[in-house]
């Protein structure tokens, strides 16, 4: 080994960790931007709603669905609990009168797409816009503000 390329393996040894420790400094920087970034936007949209408040929002847990998915290559299901969010306390005896209808529109509104129209975190939220528009739909009425899933599995 040659005096010369001793001289270059600590420089490069130093250079190789600051390297790593940079790479490991933008990874985590990444990772809590991602981990903190998406409740922001839904944060800001809740408090910037339209809709008359009537005193403090009442969730309706909505019993497990297990829906088979549009895949036509392979047989897919997805198995879902969620809850749904209403502004108005007194909605919640309408909704309940009315689960006979929310649980077939959440079916039918979730039997129309894939398992890769679900897969991504846009994804689930595109299905639960529109599961709160098939349900007020279904109610007749817009009492639905938000749904919120307490348990999502595909397979």
């Amino acid at each position: 080994m040659s005096a010369e390329s001793r001289a270059r393996s600590p420089i490069m040894l130093i250079a190789a960790a600051v390297l790593l420790t940079a790479a490991a400094a933008g990874t985590g920087a990444l990772v809590a931007k991602r981990s903190s970034g998406p409740a922001e936007p839904e944060q800001t949209e809740r408090r910037h709603s339209t809709k008359k408040n009537h005193g403090p929002a009442v969730a309706v847990p909505l019993e497990e669905f297990t829906v088979n998915l549009a895949d036509a290559e392979e047989l897919r299901y997805l198995r879902v609990t969620m809850s749904i969010e209403l502004a108005d306390p007194e909605a919640k005896t309408t909704v309940e009168h009315e689960m006979h209808r929310l649980r077939d529109a959440v079916i039918a509104v979730i039997s129309r797409h894939t398992m890769d129209d679900l897969v991504t975190p846009a994804g689930k939220k595109a299905l639960k816009h529109e599961l709160v528009s098939a349900l007020n739909a279904a109610l007749d009425e817009e009492l639905v503000d938000s749904v919120f899933f307490t348990e999502f599995a595909m397979q």
